[in-house]
């Protein structure tokens, strides 16, 4: 299976309800892109144009390796029309208010998967039907664990557990997929330094590595060295580990309901899935919303806040409150549906003009804002089947 080969193989169409109005103060964009994700994209434009970042508004990230189209808002009366190579910048009008999720509706794909064998595309199109009537488990996606270490674990985790010195050395030596080779050699002997806080310093090149070693080398707390990271960084770590924690409450549900279920590997812990469910099993879960951890959430009924409790009490997280304390950060509270059912569902398939001697398959459908399309194509490609 092949995704993503050509730009116009991952397409994503965002749906939104826009105010628009005459004369209002923010000025409405349509955004075509490829090559860029949402925010350096943003940056880029702020400096071409002259107008400060904070200005720029939009609903949601939208991926680098994927042809997508976004609304966006720029506070500025000026308005522009840009054509370049990877993107392009066409005015809508105008609304009172800048753009922001709440205006989002979801997002329609179109997406063209390749290098299907004769087996694997039958099976994807018979999970194409049973996706259709039963939806699928509404799982965040790898895309949400970027920052998880898989030996060293969550930062959020750390942080809220005060391992404070264990943060900083995930945050500073674990390896991004899109790191290249450079950063990746410096990551490894920083971690095999460290400790060695003057060796690390000498190693050190980006800005919060020389800031942060700099200040562990004259022994400096690990606490206060936390309080100057960002926000923004704060709250991508944040969110993987609510994600982590949303997921495996997911799957021991799943777990109670159904002994062999389908399995796809994923960063931090395989996705299950359901084939067929049984009808009671089918009722709960379709109407269940899980929350996600913070100190404000709340369940709907008893067998999700068990799961959940169970697995904080497992992590030595059970007596925890959902706030990092150097920074007094609060993790945000919302809910998420157990199950997502995808909308407008059409596919086709055809011979695989990349890939000669295979068959591609060309699936079009619509999702709820905050469901992940990459996930629809794990469960129409979950083969295994596991005792758990």
């Amino acid at each position: 299976m092949k995704i993503k080969v050509r730009p116009e193989d991952f397409q994503v169409e965002e749906l939104a309800y826009l105010p628009l109005s005459r004369g209002g103060p923010y000025r409405v964009y349509l955004l075509k892109k490829w090559g860029w994700n949402t925010v350096d994209l943003l940056r880029r434009l702020s400096k071409s144009l002259g107008v400060p970042f904070k200005n720029f508004s939009y609903g949601g990230k939208k991926d680098r390796y994927a042809l997508t189209t976004q609304y966006i808002t720029i506070k500025d009366r000026r308005e522009f029309n840009i054509r370049e190579k990877h993107y392009s910048l066409t005015p809508v009008g105008s609304m009172y208010r800048p753009m922001g999720p709440d205006l989002l509706m979801g997002n329609r794909f179109d997406i063209t998967v390749r290098k299907l064998d004769k087996d694997k595309l039958q099976h994807a199109k018979e999970s194409l039907k049973e996706v259709s009537g039963w939806g699928y488990i509404n799982y965040f996606d790898d895309q949400r664990f970027g920052s998880f270490a898989p030996l060293q674990g969550f930062i959020a985790e750390k942080l809220l557990l005060e391992d404070y010195y264990s943060a900083l050395k995930i945050i500073l030596t674990h390896i991004y997929p899109e790191d290249k080779k450079p950063a990746r050699q410096r990551k490894r002997l920083l971690k095999a330094h460290w400790g060695d806080w003057h060796r690390c310093l000498e190693l050190a090149e980006t800005v919060l590595e020389k800031y942060v070693f700099r200040e562990l080398s004259k022994s400096s707390t690990p606490e206060k060295i936390i309080k100057k990271l960002s926000k923004e960084e704060i709250s991508m770590y944040v969110a993987a580990f609510q994600s982590f924690l949303w997921n495996e409450t997911a799957r021991r549900i799943l777990r109670i309901y159904e002994d062999s279920p389908l399995r796809y590997k994923g960063i931090a812990g395989d996705y299950l899935f359901y084939q067929v469910p049984e009808k009671d099993a089918f009722q709960y879960m379709k109407t269940l919303s899980i929350p996600v951890a913070s100190d404000r959430m709340t369940f709907e009924e008893e067998l999700s806040k068990n799961v959940f409790k169970e697995i904080l009490e497992e992590r030595g997280l059970n007596n925890i409150n959902f706030i990092i304390k150097p920074l007094k950060y609060s993790f945000p509270s919302f809910s998420r549906q157990m199950v997502v059912f995808p909308e407008e569902i059409e596919y086709e398939d055809r011979e695989d003009k990349v890939y000669i001697g295979y068959r591609c398959l060309r699936v079009c459908f619509r999702l709820p804002k905050g469901s992940y399309a990459t996930m629809l194509l794990k469960r129409i490609f979950a083969f295994e089947r596991s005792k758990v």
